[in-house]
């Protein structure tokens, strides 16, 4: 193909993509729901400023658990080249969307044109995959956006035998956020029949990442993940088989952005024998729709013979599709069993949607059998009875179950016509693989315009309000001022909802109070987070002091204070918790009123021999600080005297003067890579209630230095940038021999 054609591809994928992602890259609205708000734009906060200010991409945020390695929390992605340079461009997080939606896109044609097809059939597969209802809906959690656009790039290198192309895409995948994503790269690649070319990528792409993967590995013993979820944990987002309908309807369960048509809750109740954890739940994904032409097409590229390296592929994506099922399938429990680590089997209807969309692609260029013709046919026919049966009230016995099938009805309409449409090109014969092809492009433009949630951007790029009064605070004490927001006053009030123009049932969606990543970049040390791998100790800290709420042995203000902060941020009605600082937007932001120091020097302390004891200790509610060690020989006594801060508080460096003797105990989180100097002396740090961390001081005053590197931090850049530049000199030594 010459070079101009080459960029009709991408051009063409980026317009198809523009379709779904540019009103919110171009418009006054944008995305803004789940991990979105709550996370990666919070995140491009935190790594702007950080790179603005000169200190880098950032090695521990102190901002979410009281603190976190934040490149070994892999799923931040703080490494991934995209998120740096559109960190710094505005709008950049609504870009990144739109081209790893055409990335994608371009990925399954490279794949198909690689696996023998033709163009047409290659651009049909792009079509289905790139503008799917899986992908376009997953949007939420942009992890996985990213996933799917590697995915078909993995498979074409494997099938180019290509091992950089391979090992890149691994790489992408990686440092992306998802390492899961990696192993089921690699299971399906395995499908390629080029078992060398993973065995030469997998190694290089670990070089290439060592950069992240080296605090990974150092933190995952303080990682909760480690021990793995419990199966209800790990399955708790699965797909109802009936969501599999929505593969030919669009929208079928309904919407979040329109939640009067959420049909889901209207026909739960009418199926015997439903979990009861399916009670008041709303799918996952709004739409995983590629539409009827797409399944009939890839129904007959499965049936017909031939191109069995295409269907082994095809095919070893597709038995992800069990696996999504989750705790509603057998191979539920397998998948739990072999990785108990990975959670929301779902999200594994991504790889399904790419079989689809290859075996569409081969189906296209097939001869059309009657029995194609006639499956069209039928379903369109079922379609429309459907259709008309839900607009009568079948499964709709309540106002909102009608509601929802007057919004359900012209969905599964459209579909049956989209299918009778593709009966009648069939059946003329002429040009039918670009009239095909139309068709689908048209279907999934009309059919998912809407699967990208829009709200108000200035609503949803605005920082936390009470963000500038807790700065203010904290240049007023002098220290972090910690602060912990209750559940209620993390919800957005309804004078905010109206201000966002966001239905009442979706209210969670958009929060100016104090959400778990709101904080990021605008200098908020909270102290609960979002992380799908939350730091050990913080979960263990949680649990103890839910549990002596729960016992009614403290009260929430005292919860605050054991999990480390100063201030707390409660709704209008939640006044007794501290003394009044400032009313904010409804909510009230105060001061606990037996919060511990920040930093102080503590004469009396308990001890415990591990971090099981610690968790006893804590649940009797000493009243000192208990430290993970062996107890000294020499006892001291008196009250606790606080420390003071000599230099600016920053994420990996703090500098503190403090009267020995005794344990400095700061209210800071524990975490393996933190390092202290007491007068330019390395001492041990020690776990301090469970979750904070502490130093031995002698007689006398002392300057004490609290310095974060990430474990192994070093060396995996160090790998990483050996690895690159051998790589590098590697190519231009074998072009020059092959000019030669």
């Amino acid at each position: 193909m010459a070079m101009g054609r080459r960029a009709v591809v991408p051009l063409l994928a980026l317009g198809f993509a523009a379709i779904f992602a540019g009103p919110a890259v171009f418009s006054s609205k944008t995305v803004y729901v789940g991990d979105l708000g709550v996370f990666e734009r919070p995140r491009d906060r935190l790594l702007a400023r950080s790179l603005t200010e000169g200190e880098g991409i950032p090695r521990w945020t102190p901002d979410i658990y009281g603190g976190v390695s934040a490149i070994a929390a892999q799923e931040m992605a703080l490494l991934y080249p995209p998120n740096v340079v559109l960190a710094l461009v505005p709008r950049g997080l609504e870009i990144g969307l739109l081209l790893h939606l055409a990335f994608a896109a371009v990925g399954a044609y490279a794949l198909a044109r690689s696996l023998g097809l033709g163009e047409r059939a290659a651009l049909l597969a792009a079509a289905v995959y790139g503008s799917s209802g899986a992908i376009l809906s997953i949007h939420h959690v942009v992890v996985y956006v990213r996933t799917a656009s590697w995915l078909p790039w993995i498979l074409a290198g494997c099938v180019r035998e290509s091992t950089w192309l391979t090992a890149l895409a691994f790489l992408g995948t990686y440092l992306g956020g998802d390492p899961l994503g990696c192993v089921f790269g690699g299971v399906v690649a395995l499908a390629a029949g080029r078992p060398l070319t993973l065995v030469k990528a997998a190694p290089l792409a670990i070089l290439l990442g060592a950069a992240q993967l080296g605090p990974a590995v150092g933190f995952f013993p303080e990682n909760s993940r480690q021990g793995g979820y419990e199966a209800v944990e790990a399955q708790r987002f699965s797909l109802w088989p009936p969501e599999l309908v929505g593969f030919v309807v669009p929208f079928f369960f309904g919407t979040h952005g329109d939640p009067k048509s959420l049909w889901y809750d209207a026909v739960l109740p009418h199926f015997a024998g439903v979990p009861v954890e399916l009670e008041n739940r709303r799918p996952w994904f709004d739409a995983i729709y590629v539409g009827p032409i797409a399944v009939a097409l890839a129904s007959q590229g499965a049936l017909v013979p031939g191109d069995r390296r295409l269907k082994r592929i095809a095919f070893a994506l597709l038995a992800f599709l069990p696996f999504a099922l989750g705790r509603f399938a057998p191979t539920g429990t397998l998948l739990h069993l072999v990785l108990p680590v990975f959670r929301f089997p779902a999200k594994l209807v991504l790889p399904a949607t790419l079989g689809i969309a290859l075996l569409a692609a081969r189906g296209l260029e097939l001869r059309p059998r009657r029995e194609l013709l006639v499956g069209l046919a039928v379903l369109g026919g079922l379609l429309l009875v459907a259709s008309n049966l839900v607009t009568v009230g079948v499964f709709a016995d309540s106002d909102d179950g009608k509601a929802a099938a007057e919004r359900l009805a012209p969905r599964i309409a459209h579909a049956a016509f989209v299918a009778l449409g593709g009966v009648a090109i069939l059946a003329r014969g002429r040009r039918k693989a670009l009239a095909l092809l139309l068709l689908v492009a048209i279907d999934l433009a009309f059919a998912l315009h809407g699967a990208l949630l829009l709200g108000p951007r200035g609503v949803v790029d605005a920082a936390p309000h009470v963000a500038p009064i807790l700065r203010e605070l904290e240049a007023r004490d002098g220290v972090p001022a910690r602060v912990f927001p209750t559940n209620d006053a993390r919800m957005p009030t309804h004078a905010e909802a109206e201000e966002a123009e966001i239905d009442s049932t979706i209210l969670g969606e958009v929060r100016q109070g104090l959400d778990p990543d709101s904080g990021l970049g605008d200098g908020v040390r909270s102290q609960i987070g979002f992380l799908s791998s939350h730091p050990l100790r913080y979960v263990l800290i949680t649990r103890e002091t839910t549990r002596l709420l729960t016992e009614n042995k403290i009260d929430r203000a005292r919860g605050a204070v054991l999990q480390g902060a100063r201030y707390i941020l409660g709704a209008a009605n939640e006044g007794n918790l501290g003394d009044l600082v400032q009313e904010v937007d409804g909510r009230l932001l105060m001061k606990l009123r037996d919060a511990a120091p920040w930093a102080a020097v503590y004469r009396r302390v308990g001890f415990a021999q591990d971090l099981k004891a610690a968790c006893a200790a804590f649940h009797s509610m000493p009243d000192v600080p208990v430290i993970e060690g062996v107890a000294p020989t020499a006892v001291f006594d008196g009250p606790p005297v606080p420390a003071r801060l000599v230099a600016p508080f920053t994420s990996n460096r703090f500098e503190l003067e403090a009267e020995g003797p005794g344990w400095l105990v700061v209210r800071e989180a524990h975490g393996l890579g933190w390092t202290a100097t007491v007068d330019d002396q390395r001492v041990p740090v020690q776990p301090a209630d469970i979750a904070f961390r502490a130093v031995f001081l002698g007689e006398g005053r002392h300057h004490v230095t609290f310095q974060f590197r990430a474990p192994y931090g070093l060396l995996g850049a160090l790998v990483s940038a050996l690895t690159a530049a051998a790589a590098l000199g590697w190519i231009v030594v074998n072009r020059k021999r092959a000019r030669v």
